[in-house]
């Protein structure tokens, strides 16, 4: 199987737990260096290997030759979990277009190009699971995350798309929906005093376990936690109300910001 991603949060969490399920895991990757230290770490804990991978989602050229890395030394590729991505927080307006453009780049174009280097080999096969991790950003539009909201809607398009598209070829598509993780790409907004208390994120290995559940069961899509799922069905029927209640808690977390921002 191949993680992309794999160096932290959402990706390492995953390529830990699938490995301790006996799974041959290939690890994708721009940082070498923590991609060796969690290789390391799979060969100690369980027994089996980590193929290291050293490429970046946003160059088609280095992910086909990563692929062709992982079928010259496995012959197939099983399944692909989508995890690599990026955020900026900000005003749309105080968004620079290269943070905006590298969103989209990373979390849409990324997931594209992993899917394109692998479906070959899995539509060949017969067989074969790609999860895709886009976010509830991707389901509901958020303040502070236009051009975060706009990539993973852009995964979300691409996944039920696809979906329909494999049908009857073996190739099942899988869409991760969830809240604010614990990873290091949320770790400094998190830091901040009473965040977590209101927020409440999820952690990473809550993350790897829903995605083992949802390649053994074949599940279609999964949204969580379940409030924020709550207010993603709301938004269907009464979209103003979801707004109201967005809002709300938008602004409680402006007035803990305010406040760590006032204190010495």
């Amino acid at each position: 199987m191949v993680i992309t991603g794999a160096s932290g949060g959402i990706g390492r969490a995953t390529a830990l737990a699938f490995a301790r399920e006996g799974a041959r895991v290939a690890l994708l990757a721009r940082n070498r260096p923590r991609l060796e230290a969690l290789a390391s770490e799979i060969r100690t804990n369980d027994h089996r290997e980590g193929l290291i991978l050293a490429a970046d989602v946003c160059s088609p050229v280095e992910i086909q030759k990563g692929i062709e890395q992982v079928m010259d030394r496995y012959s197939r590729i099983d399944y692909l979990i989508n995890g690599a991505g990026v955020i900026f927080f900000n005003p749309f307006l105080e968004l620079s277009l290269e943070e905006l453009q590298a969103m989209m780049s990373v979390n849409y174009f990324g997931t594209a190009t992993c899917i394109r280097a692998v479906l070959p080999v899995m539509l060949r096969q017969r067989s074969g699971h790609i999860v895709n991790i886009a976010s509830t950003a991707g389901r509901r539009g958020f303040p502070m995350e236009t051009g975060y909201c706009a990539s993973k809607f852009a995964v979300v398009g691409l996944s039920e798309a696809l979906r329909m598209e494999l049908n009857g070829t073996g190739v099942g598509i899988s869409l991760l929906c969830p809240g604010i993780v614990d990873t290091p790409m949320s770790r400094d907004f998190l830091s901040l005093p009473g965040i977590r208390e209101e927020i409440r994120p999820i952690s990473a290995d809550r993350i790897a376990f829903r995605i083992l559940d949802m390649v053994a069961e074949k599940r279609v899509e999964s949204i969580l936690p379940f409030s924020t799922k709550l207010v993603i069905r709301l938004n269907s029927m009464a979209p103003r109300l979801a707004d109201w209640i967005i809002r709300k808690r938008v602004n409680r977390i402006a007035a803990l910001i305010s406040k760590s921002a006032a204190q010495p």
